[in-house]
């Protein structure tokens, strides 16, 4: 699996997917440092977390779906 190290205001992350379909303008991003999964919404420049890696595994449709349905925005 091809990962890309990117920065978000000074924050380091690995990237884990290349796209989402129709939804481009997301970023499904990994935290090493606090060890959470993320998401970035580039359009709106809004980041957020999502959960913690065996959460989101037990239920990935749940949490790619609360995305762009804006369940995690605060």
């Amino acid at each position: 699996m091809d990962v890309q190290k990117i920065t978000w205001k000074r924050k380091k992350l690995l990237s884990l997917m290349s796209r989402m379909d129709n939804y481009s303008e997301y970023l499904l991003l990994w935290s090493p440092r606090d060890r959470k999964l993320w998401y970035l919404d580039i359009e709106h420049d809004e980041f957020h977390p999502l959960a913690k890696w065996d959460t989101f595994i037990a239920e990935p449709g749940r949490y790619l779906n609360g995305i762009i349905e804006g369940e995690f925005e605060r």
